[in-house]
């Protein structure tokens, strides 16, 4: 037990020292919102469609925006933003914006639902009819 105490006060105290040298980083992937979105309304099966998506992030550590269109089930898809966060402690001031057109085959007929991730707590349904 008193290796393990040992070890948590010379973790501790390392981490201290290095906070008194101000140095900062963190690199993490992280969500962004998606500001607008375009999914086809009604669309013929096994062809191919298009979404439109379009998202910002609020300031200069955030770069590569991507997009991610996941199944979630025979008709559910989610739709996220995501991009890298990286700061030394301080920010760049600007919005920086990321867009990108996803291509979609569906390939069953049916009512498809799309969860469109807006920002951490709003998600908006969008739905395509496939015939």
């Amino acid at each position: 037990m008193k290796p393990v105490i040992f070890l948590l006060i010379v973790l501790i105290s390392v981490s201290c020292m290095k906070l008194n040298k101000n140095e900062y980083y963190i690199r993490v992937t992280g969500q962004v919102e998606i500001i607008h979105s375009v999914i086809p309304d009604t669309v013929n099966n096994m062809t191919d469609n298009q979404i439109v998506v379009n998202s910002k992030a609020p300031n200069g550590c955030w770069s590569d925006l991507t997009f991610m269109l996941s199944k979630e089930g025979e008709f559910e898809y989610s739709l996220k933003a995501l991009g890298i966060y990286e700061s030394f402690g301080t920010c760049p001031e600007g919005i920086i914006y990321g867009d990108s057109v996803i291509n979609f085959k569906p390939t069953h007929t049916g009512l498809y639902k799309f969860s469109v991730f807006k920002g951490p707590t709003d998600v908006e349904i969008d739905t395509m009819i496939v015939r």
